[in-house]
């Protein structure tokens, strides 16, 4: 700072003194401006570096007050609570190991925090204007719960249609559990009535919903709700065909196109299962012997309970074959009405259910109406011509409908068949036919090993 005073006074000496000779006054004025230009910026240097660090200083210290412009100067407040000689001396001044000062956070809390964050995510986009109206999306762990949720703080966000399709099936897919299959129909219901609410304009019930309600009821042997879907979706299909449907709708955030819904070939196939497994119910014997007057204690007098009228058992076959009829008219119109072949595991269920309830007129007309013969084997190429045959499960209700009514030249005769379109009877075949020969009556109902044991203790015991 002296040497930078010093050069401006000799400077200033230099510019008051006489004006020298013509000679050198080109080479003596351009050195005075030159030193004097030096001088000046050596002085505000200093000065605006020495000013920089007091106020640093003042900064890492502590000593900075908070002035308040109605508060004179000699009354501010000193926002530290140490000494100013200890403040004048910074031993630590960013505070890495201080204790006494506490930690200061926004006023507005974690909402404010929370705000900022936002804001300052929405600002380094420039394609997104941060307006009150528009809310951004809310980002969601998984893609089947829906990420737009405004009140996120009080309930929890709806599904959309990938995520009730989820649901759905990971509930019906399970084995062994109506548990679940009654949580994935409940689920459906629940879909149906959001699609219903006008709030909720992209809940679209499509076939992957459809198919998985359905086969829910195929477990289950809910025929009737079974049917239900089944109208419903056929309904569907019929006015988009008409046109009543649009098939692309306008959304807020762009045009979407809606799936088309129609009845599949799956859908038919667990209608079939649903009214089979209907068939099979059998009510219970119980409800039977209260109809007969007979009371429980009599009943576990008897080891050998007294067999069920004639008329009672008839009775209770015509109701069985009620679902069977239904899934019969069904499959009779799917090819003119929804342009579905009828395959072979299409028919097969249907009619071995009739030749279980003892139609087996009924089961051999279905498979020799609706099915034709087949002109190639398992192991030969494949005929587009046997995309309605029989399969080996066809010939063998057919040989096995022969034999429960003794009929062994129709038996002989659908076995040759067989034979002819190149299909053998397996191992399982052969016995289940010896086992209905010897009982001249239909096959005992295939169940598990448990009521097996059971049967054949039972069996020794008596």
């Amino acid at each position: 700072m002296e040497s930078a005073t010093r050069l401006h006074d000799i400077s200033s000496q230099l510019l008051h003194r006489k004006r020298p000779r013509a000679s050198n006054a080109k080479s003596f004025r351009p050195a005075l401006v030159i030193v004097a230009l030096v001088s000046t910026v050596i002085l505000c240097t200093e000065a605006f570096v020495s000013t920089y660090s007091r106020r640093m200083n003042r900064h890492w210290s502590g000593t900075e007050l908070l002035r308040d412009p109605e508060i004179p100067d000699g009354e501010q407040v000193n926002t530290t609570n140490k000494h100013p000689m200890e403040q004048m001396q910074p031993d630590d001044p960013f505070q890495a190991t201080g204790q006494e000062e506490l930690v200061r956070t926004l006023a507005g809390g974690p909402a404010l925090i929370f705000e900022m964050a936002r804001k300052s995510m929405l600002f380094v986009r420039a394609d997104v204007i941060a307006t009150a109206d528009k809310m951004e999306k809310r980002w969601r762990p998984y893609s089947g719960v829906s990420d737009s949720n405004p009140s996120f703080r009080t309930q929890a966000p709806a599904m959309n249609n990938q995520g009730f399709s989820k649901s759905i099936w990971r509930n019906v897919r399970k084995r062994n559990k109506p548990s679940l299959w009654r949580h994935a129909l409940r689920t459906y219901d629940r879909m149906t009535i959001l699609e219903k609410d006008p709030n909720f304009p992209n809940i679209q019930r499509s076939n992957t919903h459809h198919e998985g309600a359905m086969l829910a009821c195929a477990k289950l042997g809910l025929w009737q709700r079974a049917l239900e879907i089944y109208h419903y979706v056929y309904q569907q299909e019929m006015d988009a065909a008409a046109g009543q449907i649009p098939r692309s709708s306008s959304r807020s955030n762009g045009t979407r196109r809606r799936a088309r819904v129609h009845v599949t070939d799956d859908m038919v196939l667990s209608l079939v299962k649903a009214c089979v497994r209907a068939s099979r119910n059998r009510s219970k014997l119980k409800s039977n012997k209260k109809s007969r007057g007979v009371n429980d204690e009599e009943c576990q007098d008897d080891v050998d309970p007294a067999p069920i009228p004639p008329e009672i058992e008839l009775r209770e076959a015509i109701l069985r074959r009620i679902p069977l009829d239904t899934a019969y008219e069904v499959l009779a119109t799917l090819p003119e009405e929804h342009e579905i072949p009828l395959m072979a595991y299409l028919v097969n269920p249907l009619a071995a259910a009739y030749q279980s309830l003892g139609y087996v007129q009924q089961a051999r007309d279905i498979l020799q109406t609706m099915l034709s013969n087949r002109t190639a084997g398992e192991d030969e190429i494949f005929n587009v011509h046997d995309l309605h045959a029989k399969d080996k499960g066809s010939y063998s209700l057919l040989v096995q409908g022969s034999v429960v009514t003794g009929d062994w030249a129709s038996a002989v005769e659908a076995l040759g068949d067989m034979t002819k379109a190149g299909l053998y009877p397996s191992s399982r075949h052969c016995n289940l036919w010896s086992e209905i020969s010897e009982r001249q009556t239909r096959p005992r109902a295939v169940g598990s090993w448990k009521k097996k044991r059971d049967d054949i203790w039972m069996d020794s015991v008596r």
